[in-house]
């Protein structure tokens, strides 16, 4: 809590749950975990993330509501709007690529279809996060696994803008420079470190 932007931290907002309506529907749960972060000192705005088919899973007035979506922005946001008639839209987890389970050729992400759109959300306004901008790796027995039981490699790279290995990729490059085209006068985006 005391690393909120409200108390000069950089914490804009805090989820409450991951995409719950795949496993439930109680939007009495959902008020228990918004209550212990309100509880915890949690004063930014929180929100809860499904995907389209499950936005309204569980779902709270009292907790704005975000979809997750890996193509389709314009039928999200739509989805989202049943529910949210007005306000911002969000695109809380937005998929370059996919995660790789053991057994499976590497997963890549269809780079034309995902600038495009992410240019569509640019162009209204929306906001969203790049789920995964930069690859990770998930050591030990912390990976997980797909549905039906498919054990996710160590490896999350994702098909990242930036790799695992944290090197800038050519889907880095796209990004940044669709991003650019929308920067405020003035603006400018600082060189990728070494």
């Amino acid at each position: 809590a005391p690393l909120q932007v409200t108390r000069g931290g950089p914490i804009l907002m805090v989820q409450v749950e991951n995409e719950y309506g795949f496993y439930g529907q109680d939007p009495a749960y959902m008020g228990e975990l918004r209550q212990a972060l309100l509880a915890g000192g949690f004063d930014v705005p929180l929100f809860a993330c499904n995907p389209k088919q499950h936005l309204k899973d569980g779902y709270r007035d009292d907790l704005f509501p975000v979809v997750n979506f890996g193509s389709d922005p314009a039928g999200g946001f739509k989805a989202l709007r049943e529910i949210l008639p007005k306000g911002p839209l969000m695109c809380g987890e937005f998929y370059p690529g996919w995660f790789d389970t053991w057994g499976a050729p590497h997963h890549t992400g269809d780079a034309k279809r995902y600038l495009s759109d992410l240019d569509y959300m640019l162009k209204v306004g929306a906001s969203f996060s790049i789920y995964m901008v930069h690859g990770g790796t998930t050591f030990g027995f912390f990976t997980g696994a797909d549905r039906p039981f498919k054990p996710d490699t160590s490896s999350y790279d994702y098909d990242a803008p930036i790799s695992e290995a944290g090197w800038v990729t050519p889907k880095f490059e796209q990004t940044r420079a669709l991003l650019a085209k929308y920067l405020q006068p003035g603006e400018t985006l600082p060189e990728p470190p070494a």
